[in-house]
């Protein structure tokens, strides 16, 4: 749920701004006086509706997009402790001070990776799960949506799944425990809105999450090495059964 727009005091325009200059040239007639009181309310009003936008979703620039795909590619790839940010900028053509003006340091940018990972990864089960309305379905909606965003996003799922990520300072680690937190809470929503979400309410959510993600990983880990050619979502239908048995049967 998006927060609350908090109050922020408006700025209005000027009258050259708002009237063109043959409208401003005689402020004090009455017809430009109103249309100028009428300009500035709904300006504040617009300004107050728009929703606030999440710190990581203001408007990233290309620089900072960039840098961003680029660190993700060499993290995937090499793994974080070997990447420096020299390399990072030289892939990237962009400055160190460039760089620099978006992150703080290395795990700043790693740090901006993974949540970025993290959000495209959850938003994909979230929407997969909102569709169904029984356990089963969900469960297995779960495995689908899972293996497509891995085959998708490879370089992703290598950083978000193999652990190619630093050791997260205390910091980081409570950044990124934000963003899952907020994925807890709604696949909670879920198991309550299902029609028989008593089949899988009693089951703790780090079991559901195991037997979800764990057997699809042991596949994934293999198609992302390169030691299998089988692709997971090949075998998304029979792991949905094999979920299934395990946690409703």
């Amino acid at each position: 749920m998006p927060e609350p727009h908090p109050y922020r005091p408006c700025t209005v325009p000027t009258l050259s701004k708002l009237l063109p200059q043959s409208q401003y040239a005689q402020p004090d007639r009455e017809a430009d006086q109103e249309q100028l009181r009428k300009r500035r309310k709904y300006a504040c009003l617009e300004s107050h509706s728009r929703p606030k936008l999440h710190p990581m979703e203001k408007a990233p620039g290309k620089t900072y997009l960039t840098a961003l795909q680029t660190a993700k590619s060499l993290f995937a790839t090499r793994g974080y402790e070997t990447v420096t940010t020299a390399e990072i900028c030289e892939a990237a053509g962009i400055s160190n001070g460039s760089l620099f003006h978006h992150f703080r340091n290395k795990e700043g940018i790693a740090v901006a990776v993974f949540k970025s990972l993290v959000r495209t990864y959850q938003a994909d089960i979230a929407a997969a799960l909102d569709k169904t309305n029984t356990a089963e379905a969900g469960l297995k909606a779960f495995i689908t949506a899972h293996t497509a965003w891995i085959e998708r996003d490879p370089d992703g799922a290598r950083i978000l799944f193999n652990a190619q990520h630093p050791k997260w300072s205390k910091a980081a680690l409570a950044d990124i425990r934000t963003e899952n937190q907020a994925f807890g809470k709604h696949f909670a929503e879920w198991r309550h809105r299902i029609k028989d979400g008593s089949r899988i309410r009693e089951q703790s959510l780090a079991l559901v999450l195991a037997v979800l993600v764990g057997p699809t990983q042991m596949l994934s880990r293999a198609w992302l090495a390169g030691q299998s050619s089988t692709p997971p979502s090949a075998q998304a239908e029979k792991l949905g059964r094999l979920a299934v048995k395990a946690l409703l049967d």
